[in-house]
């Protein structure tokens, strides 16, 4: 069976287990998290809109939308960035939506 894995930096992230290992520490995902990080990982290096994201996400689930997504967008780069306040991986596109940014060999 092939894991599903992807490095950020100094982290690892595997979307099997629902786990970041990095920096000494390992820490869980959450389902939503995780299914989150799934599609964004899906379309690595693409921006994905916001309305996209919620939708794989959620569905159509009452009150689910784009602040939910912020929220969890903000847990997220808690757990995978560096500096969470300067996002290097998990990047805005301003009044779009999300990217995944991945760079073999220079993450």
């Amino acid at each position: 069976m092939h894991r599903r894995r992807i490095a950020l930096g100094q982290k690892s992230v595997d979307l099997d287990t629902h786990r970041i290992a990095g920096d000494g520490r390992e820490v869980c995902l959450t389902p939503t998290e995780n299914t989150l990080l799934e599609y964004l990982v899906s379309r690595l290096n693409r921006t994905v809109p916001s309305e996209d994201l919620v939708r794989a996400v959620w569905g159509d689930a009452e009150g689910k939308g784009v602040h939910s997504l912020r929220v969890f967008i903000k847990t997220l780069r808690k757990k995978l960035e560096p500096v969470p306040a300067k996002p290097r991986y998990l990047v805005t596109e301003p009044r779009i939506g999300y990217r995944l940014q991945h760079r073999v060999g220079n993450s």
